[in-house]
C-alpha cells in the first residue's frame, strides 16, 4: 500500500510540474502578442507548440490564441505583405482545428473569421466584391452553426458579426 501511495504521489508531483510548465510556456506566448508588431507571428508560433502538447479545450484555446495573434497582424497590417502571410497562416490553422474540432462552435466561429478576412483582402481595390458575394452564405451558415452549437460562444460575437453583416449589407445580398 505505501508503494502505491509513493506511486501516486510521484505521478502528482509529476502532473504539477507539466501544469507549471505550461504555465510559463502561456505566459511567454501572452508576453509575445503584448509586444505586438513583428512578435505577433512569434506569438503563433508558441501558441502553436503549445496546442501540440494539448488536448481537447486547451488545445482550442491555443489554437484561438494563435488565431487571435494572427487577426491583430491582419488588423494592423492591412495592404502589406504581412497581411496575406497572416491570412493565409490563418487559413491553414482553420483547416487544422477541422481536422481536430469539426464539431467545436469555435471551429465553426473561426472559419467564417477567415473567409471574411480572405475575401476582404482580395476583393480589395475591386469594383464589385466577387470574393464576398461568393463567400457570404458559406460565412453566414458557419455563424450560424456556432451559435447553434454555443449561443455565448465569444461574448455572442457570432451575433454580433451577423447583425453587422445585415445592417451594412446592400438589399440585393440580404442586408
Amino acid at each position: 500500500m505505501k508503494n502505491l501511495y509513493l506511486l501516486v504521489g510521484v505521478f502528482g508531483l509529476f502532473a504539477i510540474q507539466v501544469k507549471a510548465q505550461t504555465t510559463v510556456q502561456l505566459q511567454d506566448c501572452d508576453q509575445l502578442y503584448a509586444k505586438r508588431g513583428s512578435a505577433l507571428f512569434d506569438s503563433v508560433k508558441c501558441s502553436q507548440q503549445l496546442a501540440a502538447t494539448q488536448s481537447g479545450s486547451a488545445a482550442v484555446a491555443s489554437y484561438e490564441r494563435s488565431l487571435i495573434s494572427l487577426s491583430a497582424i491582419v488588423n494592423t497590417s492591412a495592404k502589406t505583405p504581412d497581411e496575406r502571410k497572416a491570412i493565409d497562416q490563418g487559413l491553414a490553422l482553420v483547416d487544422e482545428m477541422k481536422l481536430k474540432f469539426e464539431s467545436s462552435s469555435d471551429y465553426h466561429y473561426w472559419n467564417a473569421v477567415w473567409m471574411s478576412f480572405d475575401a476582404i483582402a482580395l476583393d480589395r481595390g475591386a469594383v464589385l466584391p466577387r470574393h464576398m458575394f461568393k463567400s457570404l452564405k458559406t460565412i453566414q451558415a458557419e455563424l450560424r452553426k456556432a451559435i447553434d452549437l454555443d449561443p455565448t460562444i465569444h461574448s455572442y460575437g457570432p451575433h454580433r458579426v451577423l447583425g453587422l453583416m445585415h445592417t451594412q449589407m446592400p438589399g440585393i445580398v440580404g442586408g
